[in-house]
């Protein structure tokens, strides 16, 4: 008969794998206050720590998880060589936190500690390598760094392929992964490519359908990009098909699939049919997720794109305003997201003629880029054009002039 850890531990763990991390997080906390009295020194308590900060980021509660896991990371330090794996697997934890907080200096310095201490312990070829190529792979798309970030996912496939042949749902992962990085540089022929490959050995694998569904999604995307609507609502109707099978109508990938309907929709200037998909998108994520997670604030910033599109500022403003309470909110005033969106409220104002409140915001998402990730960043860059492009508008032609230096000599950088 398991014991009352294992048996938390085991619930916790099963609702993960199913993407309720609400209930997964109050078998994984009394999981967690159970190890608590095996000792410091347990195993236990360092696995509860990690499921626990597993569940903490399904529910994007990023500043919960990082402290969790960087107490599991000091527990294994202390138990184990630097160049232990379990250190290794630590580092790798503690930066995909990092990463989720934006601070993605720190978490590029702890991805690259991990990866040398697998290749060395696993040697080159080997899974936990795979893994962590991808994660540093990741945190370079998110960075824009789409070169870098191209080539370690290659290598990531490359492992793998190695390691479980061609036609692994593994392989099928990766093939995703990369195949997203080229549809971001609008390479939608190499994408759709990487897609179709995904998805033929998705449709083979009778263990789990709910990848295939993923697949058909981004091949819609992929479709949508290159105008070719038709295909793509084919598509978007049996992913989501699919999806709502699998998961039932109110679940958050459900509606991420509607959120992409609805974007086709809107590329196509069906403006009433996107904004029936992206109301019922945010009416799943408030009703699964609750109103305060960052997946709302996500889908209130579609619904103000759609309006801000049509010219209806005065829609568009109350939504960017509750997405940036629950950005600063769950993810700290300081986040990458919370730049992102009062730039979009800066330029939503200046569209309404509120010149001096649209300035305010420049300044502020420009500071919050310039802390959190660097003076020379891309966002930088993308913050400093934008705001030039304002200056310019209010006859402010020379300090525009600055800016614009400045983001063109960052831009040149990133080439």
């Amino acid at each position: 008969m398991p014991t009352q850890w294992e048996f938390d531990s085991a619930s916790g763990e099963a609702a993960c794998s199913i993407q309720n991390y609400t209930e997964a997080e109050k078998s994984l906390v009394r999981a967690l206050k159970t190890a608590e009295s095996y000792g410091p020194q347990d195993d236990r308590l360092v696995e509860s720590l990690r499921n626990l900060a597993q569940a903490y980021r399904g529910e994007k509660k990023y500043s919960e998880a990082a402290p969790l896991l960087e107490r599991a990371l000091k527990i294994r330090e202390a138990q184990y060589s630097p160049n232990s794996e379990f250190v290794a697997q630590s580092l790798n934890d503690l930066a995909g936190v990092r990463d989720d907080l934006g601070r993605y200096d720190e978490a590029e310095a702890l991805y690259k500690r991990s990866l040398a201490i697998y290749t060395s312990v696993r040697g080159p070829i080997h899974s936990d390598v795979a893994n962590n190529l991808k994660n540093l792979a990741s945190l370079y798309k998110d960075q824009l760094r789409y070169t870098e970030s191209e080539r370690l996912f290659k290598q990531a496939l490359q492992i793998r392929e190695k390691l479980l042949g061609p036609d692994n749902p593994e392989v099928a992962n990766d093939l995703r992964s990369l195949g997203y990085v080229y549809f971001l540089q609008k390479r939608f022929a190499e994408a759709e490519s990487l897609y179709k490959r995904a998805l033929s050995i998705d449709d083979k694998s009778l263990l789990d359908r709910r990848n295939s569904a993923i697949d058909m999604s981004l091949l819609a995307s992929t479709y949508e990009s290159e105008k070719n609507y038709k295909e793509a609502e084919r598509l978007y109707s049996r992913s989501l098909e699919m999806a709502e099978g699998m998961y039932g109508s109110y679940h958050p990938e459900v509606a991420k699939i509607l959120q992409k309907e609805a974007i086709c929709y809107e590329q196509q200037d069906k403006y009433a049919e996107s904004e029936q998909l992206y109301k019922r998108s945010l009416e799943i994520l408030e009703k699964a997720l609750g109103g305060d997670n960052p997946d709302v604030a996500s889908s209130l910033e579609y619904s103000a794109s759609l309006y801000w599109k049509q010219g209806k500022f005065s829609d568009s403003v109350p939504l960017l305003e509750r997405a940036l309470k629950i950005r600063e909110k769950s993810l700290g005033p300081e986040h990458p997201s919370v730049a992102h969106n009062l730039l979009w409220q800066a330029e939503t104002m200046e569209k309404q003629g509120k010149n001096a409140l649209a300035e305010g915001q420049f300044k502020r998402a420009l500071q919050i880029s310039e802390t959190t990730l660097g003076p020379n960043s891309t966002d930088v860059a993308i913050c400093l054009q934008a705001y030039a492009a304002f200056l310019r508008k209010t006859n402010r032609k020379s300090e525009a002039a600055t800016l614009e230096m400045r983001a063109n000599a960052i831009q040149k950088e990133h080439k």
